[in-house]
């Protein structure tokens, strides 16, 4: 008679959601074909909308998604959204590459993404891939801590040395509950599939 194993149960992999940026049926289904799941932008907005940034990481948060973009300012500009929102990010540090080379690069960073995401299952969290697919940098919460009183530092000195105002603490901007305008209706999207 065999034994029942005692081993966890295999996790659910990670969703990836990908920026408008990067987002293209071609990427998606190159990563699909990799065993990654893998969703695109219009998931979850419409195009050529100039959604904020602020608004996507937070939305790709509350879905459970993991954001993964090549816009570097993401992490400069919104560092205190992700950090406010606890969200989860893959930063492909090589924004020229093709579409083949930005796919390999998450295919080849895949497993070891993984392995990130499990170890720090609570966010605010950004990985940082090359093109080559290897992870680079992993900024937890106290390292993002630490760049956003950095960035904050920069910033004061730039207005002092140029006269110009002081600038206001990078924090998460407080959001309406209200998306309506910026959120298409998801089951209106599952009705016409």
């Amino acid at each position: 008679m065999k034994r029942r194993s005692n081993t966890k149960k295999p996790h659910d992999p990670h969703s990836f959601y990908l920026d408008e940026g990067l987002s293209s049926p071609d990427i998606a289904k190159l990563m699909k074909d990799a065993g990654m799941s893998v969703f695109q932008y219009e998931l979850l907005f419409a195009r050529n909308q100039k959604i904020p940034d602020d608004v996507v990481i937070e939305k790709a948060h509350t879905s459970r998604l993991i954001l993964t973009t090549k816009d570097e300012a993401m992490e400069r500009e919104w560092i205190g959204t992700v950090i406010a929102t606890k969200a989860r990010m893959v930063l492909l540090t090589d924004g020229t590459g093709g579409i083949t080379n930005l796919a390999a690069a998450l295919i080849c960073a895949h497993p070891a993404i993984e392995r990130i995401l499990l170890d720090t299952p609570d966010g605010p969290l950004i990985i940082k891939v090359n093109r080559s697919g290897d992870v680079t940098k992993i900024r937890g919460e106290v390292e993002l801590q630490e760049r956003w009183k950095h960035l904050f530092q920069a910033a004061m000195v730039r207005s002092k040395r140029h006269g110009t105002p002081a600038p206001r603490p990078i924090k998460a901007k407080k959001q309406s509950k209200d998306r309506s305008d910026y959120l298409p209706l998801l089951e209106a999207k599952e009705a016409k599939s």
